[in-house]
């Protein structure tokens, strides 16, 4: 029996700009709330929702792969790219090909690029870098021993600007071209147990994140006007970027979303094979 009455459901989500057109129907109060928010970086999240501290929420890919069998996808929802993500950057001051044993500082946020630069340097240009994991900021970016940074979010879209970098890898266009895929970035995913003891409320919050996302797809130049500040960006240039975003969990987002997880096997990132497992 779905104790509905009895909860307030806890939600996750980030305030970068790339997951604003999902939450902008919320945002906007046009789509009501029934949860309660917490706001905070994919790694964060992707703590918080392990730990049973919230019931729903935006977490990396990785974050579902490591702990698979806790959690359960909502379906037609996710942060993808078929091609450019423009957001999730490998920022280097040498060619990639020189990356062996070389410093690479990856951003401590995302669960997903780390796992997937590792990969994409191995598998493209057959490189073993020394990684480091940590908060970038200025410091970290002129650092002598730093060849390169990977940078995630609205920090990503600043860093790209600055000519201290002269490579830079996109990974979302450097996975497609190694596989053919689009990739998945962050899925939503719910805990098992609480979908097992609330799967009404579940299916609720699952379609009112639907229909904030489809008033926010509907309204990507006023979101584009409102927040291109934020990355330094022209309205222009925001307007861009979201048209690169995808945020659906279609048949070939799912390929590529499974194509990952096998990867991620492969590189005994994991123990198990990895299924994706969504809500009823």
């Amino acid at each position: 029996m779905d104790q509905s009455r009895q909860i307030i459901p806890r939600l996750g989500r980030t305030d970068y700009l790339n997951t604003r057109p999902v939450f902008y129907g919320f945002d906007k109060g046009v789509v009501k709330e029934t949860f309660t928010t917490t706001r905070g970086e994919p790694s964060y999240l992707n703590h918080l929702l392990a730990e049973g501290k919230l019931d729903i929420s935006l977490i990396s890919s990785a974050a579902y792969a490591f702990e698979s069998e806790k959690y359960l996808i909502l379906p037609d929802l996710s942060v993808s790219s078929f091609g450019p993500v423009d957001s999730v950057l490998l920022l280097s001051k040498v060619p990639f090909e020189k990356l062996d044993e070389k410093l690479i500082v990856l951003t401590e946020s995302s669960a997903t690029s780390i796992q997937l630069i590792k990969l994409l340097l191995t598998e493209l240009f057959s490189v073993t870098p020394v990684y480091t994991i940590e908060r970038i900021h200025s410091d970290t970016v002129s650092k002598n021993d730093c060849h390169a940074v990977l940078s995630i979010g609205d920090e990503a879209l600043r860093l790209r600007q600055r000519s201290i970098f002269p490579y830079v890898l996109d990974l979302g266009e450097a996975w497609r071209k190694l596989t053919g895929f689009p990739f998945v970035f962050a899925v939503w995913a719910v805990r098992k147990k609480f979908y097992s003891a609330h799967p009404e409320t579940c299916k609720k919050i699952h379609s009112s994140i639907l229909s904030s996302k489809a008033y926010g797809l509907a309204h990507l130049a006023e979101i584009s006007a409102e927040v291109h500040n934020n990355a330094d960006l022209t309205v222009k240039e925001c307007r861009e970027y979201f048209n690169h975003l995808k945020y659906d969990l279609d048949g070939s987002y799912q390929k590529g979303l499974k194509c990952f997880f096998d990867y991620l096997y492969q590189m005994k990132a994991v123990p198990n094979p990895v299924e994706i497992r969504f809500i009823d």
